[in-house]
């Protein structure tokens, strides 16, 4: 400032442009969700990188993980950081939760089994290798309905493996158990071999005997014979055969023989009386 008379007088301030604007952060991700990859606890997520401006220039634009990164079973936040020249900060995140959807394996499941019952019983005793369980993750129960050396009906049972995961994920295998019966029917008091002789006057004879009985370990569903005791048998040898037959179809013979021998002299009738007579 200066007066009529020259005098000059100087006062003065001072302005300061501060930068006191973060930076933006732009393209933010959402939350990502991911199933676990493939045999394995973790997942690699990618995503596309955000971008950081400023009104006077990034200085350092930081994740902290980056795209195609291994993440954990669970929630984790990634950050961006951007910081510009002038020290002001913005902080940016997201989620990526990465799930276990992966059911456990069932290995070594034994292929469908057929058995024939065990001796004098209607049922069998199987036995197989239990199948192995994994998981990618953990393997939190398994259970079957059988046990190996469990005792089987006869028919076809459905044996069930079921396998569940820690994060409840669940799994079943199943294979059959056909137990078959292949035991045959089995005689007891068959008649030993008779030898008779004809009947008096007649070229047979009548033969008896106790009539034998089959047991068998499912049951006997029929039980013939080819005679009965108290049957007409011609001269010779004739054989009578017993057939028992299960409800499986099994089919058991026993035979003896009946044998009639002729042992009866022949017979002469109408002999004339002695005769006396004078000669011619």
């Amino acid at each position: 400032a200066a007066d009529a008379a020259g005098n000059v007088t100087t006062a003065s301030f001072t302005v300061t442009v501060v930068d006191e604007q973060a930076p933006a952060i732009t393209g933010m991700p959402d939350d990502i969700t991911q199933p676990t990859d493939a045999g394995k606890v973790n997942a690699v997520v990618g995503w596309t990188i955000p971008e950081a401006i400023d009104n006077v220039g990034v200085a350092s634009f930081l994740p902290s993980k980056a795209p195609g990164s291994s993440f954990p079973l669970g929630v984790t936040t990634v950050t961006y950081t951007a910081l510009d020249v002038a020290g002001n900060e913005t902080i940016a995140t997201f989620t990526v939760t990465v799930l276990d959807d992966e059911v456990p394996v069932i290995s070594g499941l034994p292929d469908d089994i057929v058995q024939a019952t065990d001796a004098g019983v209607s049922t069998a005793v199987v036995t197989w290798a239990a199948p192995t369980v994994t998981d990618n993750v953990a393997v939190a129960a398994t259970d079957s309905d059988h046990a190996p050396g469990g005792s089987f009906p006869l028919g076809t049972t459905t044996v069930t493996y079921r396998a569940e995961d820690e994060a409840g994920n669940k799994t079943m295998a199943s294979f059959t158990v056909t137990v078959v019966d292949e035991e045959k029917p089995v005689f007891s008091g068959i008649p030993v071999d008779r030898a008779l002789t004809t009947d008096t006057g007649k070229a047979t004879a009548i033969a008896t005997w106790t009539a034998p009985t089959a047991v068998d370990n499912v049951g006997v569903v029929n039980l013939v014979s080819s005679h009965q005791p108290g049957a007409v048998f011609p001269v010779g040898a004739s054989q009578v055969t017993y057939t028992a037959t299960d409800a499986a179809g099994n089919e058991a013979l026993a035979t003896f023989t009946v044998t009639v021998a002729d042992d009866e002299a022949p017979m002469i009738t109408g002999m004339p009386a002695d005769i006396v007579v004078a000669a011619d």
